[in-house]
């Protein structure tokens, strides 16, 4: 299944909106080793890159610049995902999962905006599970929702186009069987000795 850059963004863009809420939320907490708002770290860790302020509203960020604060600024959102709350006396592991379905995103966000060859079907599923996941994990259960019927409308896509390449597959392969020449052994001058 060959997915497009508008596709591609499209996903991006609803992942950003289905995040907004979550980390407006994380962000203006206080970072308990500094005492300060965790947006002054993401000011400084932007700066310090030679990138552009955010404005406050994540909503209006891009989807690159969403996921870039994720990525770079994890102890804002660490110890603040569902996931947590799932296993309270274990949060170290479910934390470093939640980092991971971001690295992933992020990844295969690379991939596909920039059209790499190698970007598979399953990657395409590997992203829109990672994004379900994320935002299951955020607390924003109907951007999830409809991450995960997406995933299944590309999981069905994906299974029909190997249904019908197996199909034609097959076809050909009959026909090429009823095209060949059927020879005996007295046709083709078949001895013992030349065996």
């Amino acid at each position: 299944m060959a997915i497009t850059d508008s596709l591609g963004q499209r996903w991006l863009i609803d992942l950003r909106d289905g995040l907004a809420e979550f980390i407006s939320k994380c962000l203006q907490e206080i970072d308990p080793k500094t005492g300060e708002s965790w947006w002054n770290a993401v000011d400084a860790n932007r700066e310090s890159r030679q990138l552009r302020k955010l404005p406050r509203d994540p909503s209006l960020w891009s989807p690159d610049e969403t996921l870039l604060t994720l990525v770079h600024n994890w102890g804002a959102f660490q110890y603040k995902t569902k996931l947590r709350f799932t296993n309270p006396r274990n949060t170290r592991p479910a934390d470093h999962t939640a980092r991971g379905w971001v690295n992933r995103i992020y990844e295969l966000r690379n991939a596909i905006m920039h059209q790499d060859v190698g970007v598979s079907d399953d990657d395409i599923i590997d992203f829109l599970r990672n994004a379900e996941l994320l935002l299951f994990a955020a607390g924003n259960d109907d951007s999830a929702h409809v991450m995960q019927e997406r995933r299944s409308g590309v999981q069905q896509t994906v299974s029909n186009n190997a249904t019908t390449l197996i199909r034609a597959t097959s076809e050909r392969h009959a026909v090429d069987e009823q095209q060949l020449p059927t020879a005996s052994a007295s046709g083709l001058n078949l001895t013992e000795e030349s065996c």
